[in-house]
C-alpha cells in the first residue's frame, strides 16, 4: 500500500508512537523522509504487510494531488472515510520514483502496471499525459500503458 502524507517534523514522534505497537517503524527513517520529502515504510508486525508512506513535497503538484483525492469508506469502520490518492496520481508518483531510481526498480514498475490494469478504462489519460510532462516521464508513461496492454497512446 502507498500513502501520501502531509507530515512535518513536529508530528514524527506522535506518528511513531501511534504506530509502534502494531507496526515496525524506524523513527530515523521517518525523520529523514520528512527532511528530504521522500518516503519511509512501516511493516505490520502480525501480517508483514508493508506500507510505503510518501511525505508530501511542498511543490504545487503535490498540492494538486492532495486536491484530487477521492473518498473511500471502509465497511468495518463506518464513519471514518479515508481520502485516497487518485489512480492517476499513484501512477505518476510510481513512475517518477522509478525514474529517480535509474529505472531499475521492478517493484515500482510492476506496481505501476498493476494500477493501470486494475483501473483499465477508468483512467483520465489527459491528466496522466499532462502530469507526466511535468515530471518529464512521458516516455515512461507511454511504455507503462503499452506494457499494461491498457491501450496504445497516440502521443
Amino acid at each position: 500500500m502507498d500513502i501520501v502524507a502531509e507530515l512535518t517534523e513536529e508530528y514524527v514522534l506522535q506518528l511513531v508512537k501511534a504506530l509502534e505497537q502494531e507496526f515496525y517503524v524506524d523513527i530515523n527513517a521517518v525523520k529523514e523522509a520528512v527532511q528530504c520529502r521522500d518516503l519511509f515504510n512501516v511493516i505490520h508486525r502480525d501480517t508483514m504487510f508493508k506500507v510505503d508512506i510518501f511525505v508530501m513535497a511542498s511543490e504545487d503538484t503535490s498540492r494538486e494531488e492532495m486536491g484530487c483525492r477521492r473518498p473511500y469508506h471502509i465497511p468495518e469502520i463506518p464513519g471514518l472515510p479515508l481520502r485516497l490518492a487518485s489512480a492517476e496520481d499513484i501512477i505518476i508518483r510510481k513512475l517518477h520514483r522509478y525514474k529517480l531510481g535509474n529505472c531499475i526498480s521492478e517493484r515500482q514498475w510492476n506496481d505501476t502496471l498493476g494500477v493501470i490494469r486494475v483501473q483499465k478504462g477508468a483512467l483520465d489519460l489527459a491528466y496522466l499525459k499532462l502530469a507526466a510532462q511535468r515530471y518529464d516521464i512521458s516516455d515512461l508513461l507511454h511504455l507503462a500503458l503499452k506494457d499494461a496492454e491498457h491501450l496504445e497512446p497516440e502521443y
